[in-house]
């Protein structure tokens, strides 16, 4: 199960894949996607999407044609969604690889799944504390 993330701008059936960086800060690791999000309208301006997601713990990209197959795997749109129940996050609980650490990292209850999609590029699976998401108007 998954729920869509709420907002503005967050669908990506107008871009082919996004730009991703990571950035570290105080060694805490971030990862900004940004992806064209909507059609070229009258004035010939589309909008730019810019997710930030903050202490990332985890990071996979899929292939649509020749990646393994994604965890959760029916929990797909060509949007910024949340996956719930994630397998993933399940194997941060299992494996308490969290409680390990000599300076623990965050709390079990803090993280999140997020998933976004491209068609005919891939998913990008992202588990991290939080997000926030910005998007501005660019000429094309």
């Amino acid at each position: 199960m998954y729920h869509m993330v709420n907002g503005e701008h967050l669908s990506t059936i107008f871009d082919d894949g996004p730009t991703v960086t990571f950035v570290s800060n105080d060694g805490h690791r971030a990862l900004v996607m940004e992806f064209d999000s909507s059609a070229i309208d009258d004035t010939e301006e589309n909008w730019l999407t810019s997710i930030s997601f903050s202490r990332v713990l985890d990071f996979h990209f899929y292939d649509s044609e020749i990646g393994l197959p994604l965890p959760n795997e029916s929990d797909y749109e060509f949007a910024l969604i949340e996956v719930e129940n994630s397998e993933v996050i399940d194997l941060f609980k299992s494996s308490r690889s969290l409680e390990r650490t000599a300076m623990p990292v965050t709390r079990l209850g803090d993280l999140h799944h997020y998933r976004v999609s491209f068609d005919d590029h891939g998913t990008y699976d992202v588990v991290c504390v939080g997000l926030t998401v910005a998007y501005r108007r660019i000429a094309n």
